[in-house]
């Protein structure tokens, strides 16, 4: 989630540039398929990091179509329920 995190604070210094907003929407997603493939939780917590994960793939979503303010409104959302579940 950190890597998430600081994948959101470089694409907000370039978030005017539709083509750079689309590339990261690509790049969180792939983030979290490998968070997927490699997170290995008791399943109590696996089920509770799913709602987060889910939520920040749709919000690479609205980035991939060029929306930078609602796909990072539900990025922001995500890690700030991972946050509280995981901290």
């Amino acid at each position: 989630m950190e890597k998430i995190l600081i994948q959101m604070k470089e694409l907000e210094k370039k978030k005017e540039d539709k083509e750079h907003v689309k590339a990261y929407g690509g790049k969180i997603a792939g983030t979290v398929n490998d968070i997927f493939k490699t997170c290995k939780l008791e399943p109590e917590a696996d089920e509770a990091i799913h709602p987060a994960l889910g939520l920040i793939l749709e919000g690479t979503e609205n980035l991939n179509g060029g929306n930078y303010e609602v796909g990072k409104k539900k990025i922001h959302e995500a890690l700030e329920m991972y946050h509280k579940n995981f901290k």
